[in-house]
C-alpha cells in the first residue's frame, strides 16, 4: 500500500530521480522500493529501446521512463484495461 500511494501521489519527476537514484519515495520501505525498482529497471532493459517515433532527439524509455511511470499511475488508479482481455475481444 504504501508503494502503490507514494506511485499515485509523487510527481513523475520525483520517481523518475528516485529510480535513478535509488532513494526510495517517502513513506516506502527501502527494500521494497528496490525490489520494485530492480522489475521496473528489468522491464526497461527488455522494452526500454523501443522506438516510438523517428525522432533522434526524442529520448527511448530507457533513457527518460516518464512515459512509463505515467502508465503505471494510469493503471493504478483502475483507468486501464486489461490488455489480454482487449486482445481476446478482437
Amino acid at each position: 500500500p504504501a508503494l502503490v500511494k507514494a506511485l499515485l501521489e509523487s510527481t513523475t519527476a520525483e520517481l523518475a530521480e528516485c529510480l535513478r537514484t535509488g532513494s526510495a519515495p517517502a513513506g516506502v520501505d527501502g527494500a521494497i522500493w528496490q525490489e520494485w525498482r530492480f522489475t521496473f529497471q528489468e522491464h526497461l532493459a527488455l522494452y526500454g529501446h523501443a522506438v516510438y517515433n523517428l525522432d533522434f532527439a526524442s529520448p527511448v524509455p530507457a533513457d527518460d521512463p516518464t512515459a512509463q511511470l505515467e502508465t503505471v499511475k494510469f493503471y493504478l488508479r483502475g483507468q486501464g484495461t486489461d490488455p489480454h482481455e482487449r486482445q481476446r475481444l478482437l
